[in-house]
């Protein structure tokens, strides 16, 4: 009876050892499957990263590629209007006329293109200041 009673014992003993044993083991195996998990976060966090900012240099080249495009195009426009005022301004008394036909396809442009012509409509009815004589010494008394 007392060896029974000591091999029960033991028997119980080594089973909540064994318990023990494979809790710690499956404790291992959650964190090392944890960790895993967390590399695979972390790696496919840095890649989405990547990407996402590949698509941001794209983005920033493609606009720096409009932006400059349209900056040709001002500046050719720009060289077109000069060329055509040096050519307006050998036609002597034409110039106003001249001038406000530029206006007129300039305002015309800029409503198709949906710009604003607040400024363009300014200047079509503006007029010329009045020339006042700057007073000189001789002139004051």
């Amino acid at each position: 009876m007392w060896g029974e009673i000591v091999e029960s014992r033991t028997s119980q003993s080594n089973r909540k050892i064994k318990e023990k044993e494979e809790i710690k083991r499956e404790g291992v195996e959650l964190q090392k499957m944890f960790r895993k998990r967390c590399e695979e976060a972390f790696v496919q966090e840095k890649e989405e990263e990547r990407m996402r900012r590949k698509r941001n240099l794209e983005v920033m080249h493609y606009q720096r590629r409009q932006a400059k495009r349209k900056e040709d195009l001002k500046a050719q426009e720009l060289s077109n209007a000069l060329t055509i005022d040096g050519h307006s301004s050998s036609m002597g008394g034409a110039d106003d006329e001249k001038f406000e036909g530029l206006l007129e396809d300039a305002i015309e442009r800029a409503r198709q293109d949906g710009r604003t012509t607040y400024t363009l409509e300014l200047i079509r009815h503006m007029k010329e200041p009045e020339l006042i004589p700057a007073k000189t010494k001789s002139s004051m008394p």
